[in-house]
């Protein structure tokens, strides 16, 4: 997303808002209670599908693919010739910080995206006034995809609904998908609650129906985090029995720029102030040698991947040439990141994710949009 410092904007933080108990009917290949159908062993993954967008233009607001040279996290090839695969026509039509995530029953496949269009309506009011709803797509190989769906997600005094991810929870069945707000204490969204942007949660089985959001992490939440000028990008990867939290936020001192900070739990969905999430690391693109850096996406390599690390975090350089990856073997704490020497990743990429894929996923992909 837009970083802290622009247009007042750069100051802006992920809220993730608790889920609430409702929750809609649950996917096919989901049983009724959303735990995964039983199925064959999964094939092996072997690639990666990267999706992202690439600027403030129109043609920037659409989402753009690229899949892995081989098993190698490091190097890619765009398809579709660096071209839009996918563009919104609901809300504003632009679309930004796409998240693609592979359905709990293995099945199907789901994308998310804000909602925001900067080339047609500038930044102002953009965290007062901005969209509540979600951009979703559903599709069962990656290369066909069904209708959009403009969906509203937010309460009715949220600014803004930014940089959404989702997560299966096995615990509750279903899916705890998580969000940029900025909150004000009135619906007329004028007077701002305080607690600068940050992150809401709220559940689903279907990416149709959501449960009510709640706050589930702000600045206050986090020992020496300027409050006011809050969280943006929220970020989870679950592994080993613990779910691991990327955020952005400001520290008030130890840092010479707000910087992605990381954070450790057993428990998916618990808040902010629950005490249950633990701080393992800050200033973490500054220390590994990146500019100022917002939009982080964890994910663990294929087994096998050439590039020899074993953790990705990509960190999105919105001023200059856009996502870095950043690289670990080990999320243990202290986290060592390393800043890879030999990387190729597509033309200007910003805020997105990546998936991993088998080779058949990948074959067809370029089949596609070679």
């Amino acid at each position: 997303m837009r970083s802290f410092t622009s247009r007042g904007l750069r100051r802006a933080a992920l809220i993730v808002g608790i889920a609430a108990a409702t929750i809609g009917s649950a996917p096919a290949g989901v049983h009724a209670r959303g735990r995964p159908a039983h199925r064959t062993p999964a094939p092996a993954k072997a690639a990666y599908l990267f999706v992202y967008f690439t600027g403030d233009s129109i043609e920037g607001e659409k989402l753009r693919f690229a899949v892995s040279e081989g098993n190698d996290a490091l190097h890619w090839r765009e398809l579709n010739g660096g071209r839009p695969v996918i563009e919104s026509t609901e809300g504003t039509k632009g679309l930004r910080d796409p998240f693609i995530l592979r359905a709990a029953g293995g099945d199907r496949f789901f994308l998310l995206a804000t909602d925001l269009s900067a080339a047609r309506t500038g930044w102002d009011h953009a965290t007062d006034r901005g969209s509540q709803y979600l951009e979703i797509w559903e599709s069962r190989d990656l290369v066909h995809w069904g209708r959009q769906r403009h969906v509203k997600v937010n309460l009715p005094n949220a600014g803004m609904t930014w940089a959404p991810e989702a997560s299966w929870d096995p615990t509750i069945d279903a899916y705890a998908v998580y969000w940029t707000s900025s909150l004000f204490k009135d619906a007329a969204r004028t007077r701002p609650d305080g607690d600068g942007p940050q992150i809401m949660m709220a559940t689903t089985r279907d990416f149709r129906t959501f449960s009510t959001p709640r706050p589930w992490l702000k600045a206050a939440d986090v020992p020496g985090m300027f409050r006011d000028k809050g969280l943006i990008d929220a970020t989870v990867l679950h592994d080993a029995g613990h779910y691991y939290r990327f955020t952005k936020g400001t520290q008030a001192r130890g840092c010479a720029s707000a910087d992605v900070f990381a954070q450790r739990s057993r428990s998916l969905r618990a808040g902010g102030a629950s005490g249950q999430w633990t701080l393992l690391d800050q200033c973490i693109g500054r220390t590994a040698g990146t500019p100022e850096v917002e939009g982080p996406s964890i994910f663990r390599a294929n087994p096998g991947d050439v590039s020899g690390y074993r953790y990705y975090l990509w960190v999105d350089h919105y001023g200059g040439v856009g996502y870095i990856p950043l690289a670990t073997q080990s999320l243990a704490p202290p986290i060592r990141w390393t800043y890879p020497k030999d990387f190729r990743l597509p033309r200007s990429p910003r805020h997105g994710s990546v998936l991993s894929i088998t080779r058949a996923e990948r074959d067809a992909l370029l089949t596609r949009w070679r």
